[in-house]
């Protein structure tokens, strides 16, 4: 395994095929979501801080495994809020997202109505964008609109509302 800095807040993992497969006990990787939890991982044993947003990036072929891991403060989330008539969608949303989580999210009841709230950077507020509009209705609200909810919603779920969701 390889890992070299390409910046002050980034770095690539290599790993060639014989050492993948060590890694993932079997030839082929299971995806992003174990590309993510292997990059943590390695950043972990390596004493490589993760505070803040953890954005990551795997690409497989004949020559391994290459992951792009790049660090940003915490500051640059990107929040998205859904609106539902029901909790049947918000549930079957969830479900879907549990595979790869945003990295905040809740639920709040307003005017007869939930809003699902996401935060995530900004590369994966787009593929949450386009999985959530499938469900809900997308509102385009100012950044001072989740104090807006939390003074006059009630809350459903204050946090992890996906990851809590999803497996019910």
């Amino acid at each position: 395994m390889t890992i070299q800095s390409t910046g002050p807040n980034s770095l690539v993992v290599l790993l060639p095929p014989w050492e993948l497969a060590k890694e993932a006990a079997a030839p082929e990787p299971a995806g992003d979501a174990w590309a993510r939890h292997l990059a943590l991982h390695v950043m972990e044993e390596y004493g490589i801080g993760t505070d803040g947003v953890v954005e990551i990036e795997a690409f497989t072929g004949q020559g391994g495994l290459m992951i792009f891991v790049a660090l940003r403060p915490e500051a640059q989330y990107e929040t998205l809020y859904y609106q539902f008539d029901n909790l049947e969608d918000i549930l079957q949303l969830s479900r879907r997202l549990l595979i790869c989580p945003p990295r905040k999210s809740s639920l709040t009841y307003i005017e007869k109505k939930y809003v699902l709230s996401l935060s995530a950077p900004p590369r994966e507020a787009v593929r949450l964008g386009y999985v959530a509009g499938e469900f809900g209705r997308r509102l385009y609200r100012p950044a001072g609109y989740g104090r807006y909810l939390a003074e006059h919603g009630k809350a459903v779920v204050q946090e992890d509302a996906v990851e809590k969701l999803g497996t019910v």
